[in-house]
């Protein structure tokens, strides 16, 4: 540019200004797609530049600072190493050790390449165009050849002109719209005289760690507040082991994980499926080999297992007091023993028996009056003994494994046994309401009104449903939705429903009471509890207690809950709670019953008891219960066997040895 023209003024522009002004760095995609200025071959860079083999020492010549060449406006400390006039090697910032605290500008690969760009010898020396390709646009540009065409090497003057040229032809034709243009400051100012131009935006590197992350979509705020790209300080990784809770949960839960993500950046969820057979397995061979899940969930009588192997947390001293006080205290009392809270609860869960109504209705049976009134042992076993005919048995409960003992939590709730303590802290299941319990099993076993062969949990509802037995347990209120569905499957004739299966409606019903004992109902709770593994922080804590409230509380556990078919036991979840329509009235009525006959555990029951409980009831009562319902013992030498190792486990003196009640 001379001194006595300026290429902004209006009419000013030639095409040696043009030049003069800028670089031109941005023009119309078709005009130089078939200019280039490059090395006709691409030859081995030059032993000792940076990256490439042969490298010379970094001892050997002169640490000076540098330009980066991009000059991308990051600023970044470049160095580098001169030999005899020549840039050997490229390095960034020691003034001092690389720090979250005090970061280390670092150029970034591009800049740090340059190097090779300016020495290397398949540097761009010339310009070049497609040897096809002339001026003009159209046939002229010949572009059916690009990719194919030869280049011939032609002189600066040239691609000079050609790109004047060519840039206010396309203005002139197109108008500004067809120019993809830059920002950089002198391209910029004489597009913008030409006529404007659309603006390019690139995802490019910008330099340092923390400089100009708003390219990146970021917020320009200091490392504590970045994502998790660039936040690696605080990054955690929260693992959940969980089973199927409803027919959606999992893929619910992954849902939420993704959301939390979005709300916590710097914080990734990783869930471990599991069914609810394998479930309790892989979680117990996981913590005793110190690789316990982060979150787990739990039925609260199996939380003193994980207290006395050290695995489960005290989350008070990790969650913030206000959240805490979120949850039911009834419900969080599950999850406590001797005055620690290890973890949230998901649901209280109500287990009972459940029917096919219509069978039950079809023998003149007053289902209404049982769910609103309940009904005695008696009037049960005359109900089942209708029911078992052609087939078809009365009652079925799943007693395969140590689902067996579902059966004596749930039918020990109406001979008086609905907590495994009392109040005084006596061991019950050696009283004589046990004894109870068990000849009314036995009677209904050898009368033939329900199986003396194993069912599984998953066979027990499906054998009512195909017409294979009328009552069944456990059951829980939520079952009205797996029969509603059942039943529209059968309607639409779609091949999705039970084989074999029959119409009918449900009814929750409310369990027998014996010998006069008062009508209750077992209830048990389901939570997420965290656990210490080798990789445990105070910080990881807070981390695992902060997913743990999200999924337990607000709309995720009212999702959970609508399918559930309970109430969430969390404000924030009652408050998010809008009821699924069509519920079953009496159902309805018949679950509220039962909750309100639930008795939480008693105060004082410590890790011990509770552990040594559980392992009572999985090694001892569970196998000889099901030899009494295979016809194998009597109720009289299984009741003998549970006292002997109660005795031998708590004490005598600390087992009921009389009638409760």
């Amino acid at each position: 540019m001379d001194d006595s023209q300026n290429v902004f003024e209006p009419g000013a522009l030639s095409r040696r200004g043009f030049l003069k002004g800028s670089a031109v760095a941005a023009v119309s995609a078709g005009a130089l797609s078939s200019l280039v200025a490059c090395a006709p071959s691409s030859p081995a860079p030059k032993e000792g530049l940076a990256g490439t083999a042969g490298a010379t020492s970094v001892d050997e010549g002169t640490w000076i600072a540098a330009a980066c060449w991009d000059n991308c406006g990051g600023r970044c400390v470049n160095r580098v190493l001169v030999r005899d006039g020549e840039v050997v090697r490229q390095g960034s910032e020691t003034s001092h050790e690389d720090s979250f605290e005090w970061l280390q500008q670092r150029g970034c690969p591009r800049g740090r390449a340059r190097a090779q760009q300016v020495f290397g010898e398949d540097r761009v020396k010339f310009p070049m165009k497609r040897k096809s390709w002339q001026p003009g646009g159209g046939a002229n540009a010949h572009g059916e050849l690009r990719g194919r065409d030869q280049w011939e090497q032609i002189s600066w003057e040239e691609a000079i002109d050609y790109i004047a040229q060519e840039a206010e032809r396309i203005y002139g034709e197109f108008g500004p719209a067809a120019v993809i243009g830059t920002k950089a400051l002198a391209v910029g100012k004489i597009l913008h005289q030409l006529g404007g131009h659309i603006s390019l935006s690139d995802t490019s590197s910008i330099g340092t760690y923390a400089f100009n992350i708003v390219a990146l979509g970021l917020p320009s705020q200091d490392l504590g507040e970045l994502n998790d790209r660039f936040d690696n300080k605080n990054a955690d990784t929260i693992v959940i082991m969980a089973p199927p809770v409803t027919g959606n949960y999992l893929t619910n839960l992954k849902t939420w994980a993704d959301d939390f993500h979005a709300l916590y950046p710097n914080l990734t969820v990783e869930i471990i499926e599991t069914s609810w057979g394998d479930h309790n397995d892989k979680l117990s061979t996981m913590a005793q080999a110190g690789e316990a899940p982060d979150i787990a969930e739990i039925s609260s009588n199996a939380l003193g297992t994980y207290v006395e192997m050290g695995v489960a947390i005290d989350i008070a001293q990790y969650m913030a007091a206000d959240r805490l006080a979120d949850y039911d205290e009834n419900a969080l009392k599950y999850l406590t023993l001797e005055g620690t809270t290890y973890g949230l609860p998901l649901y209280l869960t109500i287990q009972s028996i459940g029917a096919n109504k219509t069978m039950m209705e079809g023998l003149g049976i007053d289902v209404a009056k049982i769910q609103k009134e309940g009904w005695t042992y008696e009037e049960f076993l005359d109900v089942i003994k209708q029911g078992t005919k052609d087939g078809c048995y009365g009652f079925v409960f799943a007693n395969s494994g140590v689902t067996a003992s579902d059966m004596l939590y749930i039918f020990g709730a109406g001979a008086g046994l609905s907590n495994t303590f009392t109040p005084e802290l006596k061991y019950t299941f050696t009283s004589e309401n046990m004894l109870t319990l068990l000849s009314a099993i036995e009677e209904m076993t050898k009368s033939g009104y329900m199986p003396n062969f194993g069912v599984e949990a998953g066979q027990r509802m499906v054998m009512c449903q195909t017409g294979n037995a009328m009552i069944f347990g456990k059951a829980m209120p939520l079952f009205e939705n797996n029969f509603k569905k059942n039943n529209a499957a059968l309607e639409a004739n779609d091949g999705t429903a039970v084989e074999n299966s029959q119409k009918m409606d449900y009814a929750f019903l409310p369990v027998p009471t014996m010998d006069g004992c008062e009508e209750s109902c077992y209830g048990t709770v389901d939570g997420l509890i965290a656990m210490r593994n080798k990789n445990t922080t105070d910080e990881h804590l807070k981390n695992v207690l902060l997913f743990m409230d999200y999924i337990c509380s607000g709309e995720r556990i009212a999702t959970c809950m609508n399918e559930l078919y309970l109430d969430p036991v969390c404000q924030t979840g009652r408050d998010a709670l809008v009821l699924e329509e069509g519920r079953d009235a009496d159902n309805l009525a018949t679950a509220a019953r039962c909750i309100a006959m639930v008795q939480a555990p008693p105060e004082g029951v410590t890790t011990e008891m509770t552990a040594t409980a559980k392992k009572l009831m999985d090694e001892q009562i569970v196998p000889k219960f099901q030899l009494l319902l295979a016809g194998e013992t009597t109720a009289k030498d299984a009741y003998d066997h549970i006292c002997e190792a109660a005795f031998a486990a708590f004490g005598e003196e600390n087992c009921i040895t009389g009638k409760l009640g």
